[in-house]
C-alpha cells in the first residue's frame, strides 16, 4: 500500500487498538522529474517482463519441487533462537514446543 504521510491518520486512527503496530511506514524524498508516460518513453515492455519473471518463479516451483530440503537445528542453535526471537518484550516466553 502506498500513500501520503496525510493519508495515515485516516487509516490509522489510534496506536492503542495495535492496527499501528501492523504497519512499517518508509518514507523518502525524492527528486521530482518529470516522467513521460508515452509508451515511446520505456525500453522496457512490462506485460514481457512480468511474463518473463513470472516464468522464473515457475521454473523455481518446479525446482523446489523436485529437490525437497530438510533443515535441522541443532538444539544449541535452537535455544539460541528461542532466546534472542521467540520472547515477549515484557518476558513472557510465547514459543512453545
Amino acid at each position: 500500500m502506498s500513500g501520503t504521510p496525510a493519508q495515515a491518520p485516516k487509516l490509522i486512527a489510534s496506536a492503542e487498538d495495535g492496527l499501528f503496530s501492523r504497519f512499517l511506514f518508509y518514507a523518502f524524498k525524492n527528486e521530482i522529474v518529470w516522467q513521460d508516460p508515452s509508451p515511446q518513453s520505456h525500453t522496457i515492455v512490462f506485460n514481457d517482463h512480468f511474463e518473463a519473471l513470472s516464468q522464473s518463479v515457475l521454473d523455481m516451483i518446479g525446482f523446489l519441487e523436485q529437490s525437497p530440503t530438510v533443515v535441522q537445528l541443532q538444539p544449541r542453535t535452537m535455544a539460541g533462537i528461542k532466546h534472542n526471537f521467540c520472547r515477549h518484550p515484557f518476558g513472557s516466553n510465547h514459543f512453545h514446543q
